[in-house]
């Protein structure tokens, strides 16, 4: 066979593979790629927060939660490498998806993932006392 023939039956034999897996629906095909699944029924999800130096950090939260008490925690609990701390939660913006997210909004609307973290870019607002520092 010539290289343009063994080259057009692969070809062939892919299109028809791609064809089979278009025509088998999910549930009965193997795992073909390591991607992490759909969110599946947790009660938690991973936040990691991304600021602009590219410092992240992340923390489990309750799909209940809302952005309020994950903004307060963070807070709380605030780590040094993403620099110094903020007066209030309300000196927090949080980005997702290409927008601001609500201080009502749970949790629950930004999982994708069951088994990785979510990435947030978390916006800080300085106040003129953290400036002087």
């Amino acid at each position: 066979m010539t290289q343009l023939g063994a080259d057009t039956t692969n070809l062939e034999a892919t299109v028809r593979g791609e064809q089979m897996l278009r025509k088998t629906p999910s549930s009965e095909r193997g795992s073909i790629d390591s991607r992490p699944t759909e969110a599946e029924a947790t009660d938690e999800v991973q936040l990691t927060f991304l600021i602009p130096s590219n410092e992240r950090h992340t923390q489990t939260f309750n799909i209940s939660d809302t952005v309020q008490h994950a903004k307060q925690t963070l807070l709380d609990n605030w780590p040094v490498q993403l620099g110094p701390k903020p007066a209030s939660p309300s000196d927090l913006k949080l980005l997702y998806g290409g927008n601001f997210l609500d201080n009502n909004t749970t949790l629950d609307a930004v999982k994708r993932y069951a088994d990785a973290p979510t990435v947030v870019h978390l916006m800080i607002s300085r106040g003129k006392a953290s400036e002087k520092e």
